[in-house]
């Protein structure tokens, strides 16, 4: 289900994975790149589908478990973008949101195997206070209606 790219604000969001936060760019940025994959037509493979990315990564998050073949599904997508990339596609978001990922993705591996803990991939808010909030969000967004948390209005500060 595709929602719609309104934030109530222009935050800053960012990629969080382990104990690492990677800092990629406003919210309207990542819509539209968001929209330009689903508009260039990646599919993935069966083993990488597009879904981690168009779904898990943006919606939701993408489990531990499901890294490998998330890292494998950016690469593809990196490539098909080069090759079909829609006039509309943003290169230097597309390289820092990729970057990003894999570095979050690198970061949530090792968290795993150093200290035994599952860190999953997310778009988190960047902006303080706002992803100290964000970060301490229970994994619920399989339940999840409406937009991406990333995408809704920003949390309130704590008093």
């Amino acid at each position: 289900m595709q929602t719609r790219c309104e934030p109530a604000r222009t935050p800053n969001i960012g990629v969080l994975g382990g104990h690492s936060l990677f800092e990629v760019g406003p919210a309207p940025r990542l819509c539209v790149f968001f929209q330009a994959v689903q508009d260039s037509g990646f599919e993935g493979s069966p083993e990488a589908p597009a879904s981690l990315i168009t779904d898990r990564l943006r919606c939701r998050y993408i489990p531990t478990d499901h890294v490998p073949a998330a890292r494998r599904a950016l690469a593809a997508l990196r490539h098909h973008l080069t090759q079909r990339a829609p006039p509309e596609l943003d290169r230097p978001l597309m390289h820092t949101l990729l970057t990003a990922v894999d570095q979050a993705a690198e970061a949530a591996l090792s968290f795993r195997a150093e200290f035994g803990m599952d860190q999953p991939v997310r778009l988190v808010f960047a902006d303080l206070p706002a992803f100290m909030i964000d970060k301490k969000r229970p994994l619920i967004y399989d339940r999840l209606h409406g937009p991406p948390f990333w995408l809704r209005p920003l949390p309130a500060s704590p008093a």
